[in-house]
């Protein structure tokens, strides 16, 4: 069976808070939940985890792009009857974030082993309208290529031509915005995504 992503919610919140909550899920049997998310914060950003579903959830990156902004992803696999129920994104040792923005892809037809084969971090500082990510070749062609992107800026994101991206997730007070967006089965050497400001 050929992978298949699918948005299964996006969204940008800026009021101040320990965590943040979805609303309730229903995901697919079998299926592999990906959570990436970012976060904004007054002071140096923590990293983050999540919880729920009752889902054994693994680290798959986290970076912290500079002291006030946190960029990171977790996922977790499904079982045969994953049920409904909420996700949470809790900061870590309590912290209070000023704004959040997350996207939760579900994906199937993926190796339920083997899901993730490799990550890669970037970042590309806080003047520039554009984020790049290169990729080395795919490992099998049947492979998906992901990519989450963060900006400090009250503007949408527009994905790369040919990539697939979820509802886009940004706002202001603070300045933030987040998308993903994906690629199945044509491979692509690097991954971009621009807005239209920064602050």
């Amino acid at each position: 069976m050929a992978i298949a992503i699918s948005d299964l919610l996006s969204g940008y919140g800026n009021n101040d808070a320990t965590s943040y909550a979805s609303s309730s899920l229903s995901p697919a049997a079998n299926s592999l939940l990906l959570f990436p998310y970012s976060t904004r914060h007054a002071t140096s950003g923590p990293t983050a985890t999540v919880s729920g579903l009752s889902l054994t959830w693994i680290k798959t990156l986290t970076e912290q792009v500079d002291g006030l902004s946190t960029i990171g992803c977790w996922h977790a696999q499904c079982p045969a009857s994953p049920g409904s129920g909420v996700l949470t994104l809790t900061m870590d040792g309590g912290v209070t974030a000023i704004g959040a923005s997350v996207t939760i892809l579900q994906i199937t037809g993926h190796d339920t082993t083997t899901p993730i084969v490799t990550t890669y971090l970037a970042a590309t500082g806080l003047t520039g309208a554009t984020g790049t990510i290169t990729f080395n070749a795919l490992a099998n062609s049947g492979n998906a290529q992901i990519a989450s992107f963060m900006h400090r800026g009250n503007s949408a994101s527009t994905p790369e031509a040919g990539w697939t991206a979820n509802a886009d997730g940004f706002g202001g007070t603070p300045n933030h915005g987040h998308r993903s967006e994906w690629k199945i089965g044509a491979f692509d050497a690097s991954a971009t995504m621009t807005w239209t400001s920064v602050r």
